[in-house]
């Protein structure tokens, strides 16, 4: 039959399940993190970004301005407030917290400055031309010495005028000396006509005129309105009592003027009345020219010196 089966005992299949002995020590090795490989299947989201901090607009008050509305902030010459950036883009009213307070409210945007140390920034800064400057330092009140500093003609430096007094003439004038800039970022005046030195010692900055504080509501409320006698009414409103187009015609025909205003939010001056009133002359010829009337505007504060506040 031959040899079916060896005489050789067939060795046992070794088995690869590891054996309590390996399983004893592994569990005796320590295992590091750094040797562990973990696999995700997702991808991992970023973190989100910081959002960043908008820096609000300091600001330096110029005047002093007592609140009109509930909802305005008043302040003084000085006070620091910061605005925020979302009303500062061209308006006439921006919304700012009173840094020392801690209020909030609405502030004229032309009395205050940016407060950064730029010479725009300061009480002495006046943004005007030559002839300008001189009509603000002669103004009746300012004192030998009151000066201010501005951008020269060539917008590449800066002139320093200062108003003096000049013996010869016996009556106050201006003198302007040229500022400029050094290399190392400092300033100096021109020796050109400061070689002996500036005319007279420099007292105190020009002071600037408070300027108009621009209207915010132009609607009048309706309930402050009084009803005397109701005319009519249509699609744009309702129409009150008053003289009709031929009536008026009349009357001035006849030598009729609107009196002075009184009673309105703004005052009226007699100097101002009296200039309407010649406006209004029958005859053209004697009725002031543009010019005239430009030139006396431009210097009623001088002309009407018995009138004039020093302001802040």
């Amino acid at each position: 039959m031959g040899n079916c089966f060896s005489n050789e005992e067939k060795k046992p299949r070794e088995s690869t399940l590891p054996s309590h002995q390996d399983l004893n020590r592994s569990q005796q090795v320590p295992v590091s993190p750094n040797n562990v490989n973990v696999s995700i299947n997702d991808p991992v989201r970023p973190l989100p970004s910081t959002p960043k901090v908008k820096d609000g607009l300091t600001v330096r008050a110029l005047y002093d301005f007592d609140a009109i509305n509930d909802d305005d902030l008043s302040f003084r010459k000085g006070d620091k407030l910061e605005v925020d950036e979302e009303t500062s883009q061209n308006s006439d009213w921006w919304v700012a917290t009173h840094l020392a307070s801690g209020q909030k409210g609405y502030i004229p945007s032309n009395y205050v400055t940016k407060d950064d140390n730029s010479p725009q920034s300061q009480d002495w800064w006046y943004n005007v031309e030559r002839k300008e400057a001189d009509k603000q330092l002669l103004l009746p009140g300012n004192p030998t010495g009151t000066f201010l500093v501005r951008e020269a003609g060539d917008r590449a430096s800066y002139v320093l005028s200062v108003r003096d007094y000049d013996p010869k003439s016996n009556d106050a004038c201006v003198k302007h000396y040229r500022i400029r800039r050094l290399d190392n970022g400092g300033f100096y005046i021109s020796p050109k006509h400061a070689a002996d030195g500036l005319c007279c010692k420099l007292d105190i900055a020009c002071p600037k005129i408070r300027p108009l504080v621009q209207f915010r509501e132009l609607e009048v409320a309706r309930e402050s309105v009084k009803l005397l006698k109701k005319l009519g009414s249509g699609c744009f409103g309702e129409v009150y009592a008053g003289m009709n187009g031929h009536e008026v015609l009349n009357r001035v025909e006849k030598g009729y003027r609107m009196p002075k205003p009184t009673g309105g939010p703004v005052i009226c001056q007699e100097p101002y009345y009296e200039h309407m009133m010649k406006c209004w002359n029958r005859n053209p010829e004697n009725r002031p020219t543009f010019a005239y009337l430009q030139d006396f505007f431009n210097n009623y504060l001088v002309a009407a010196e018995g009138e004039y506040k020093p302001m802040d």
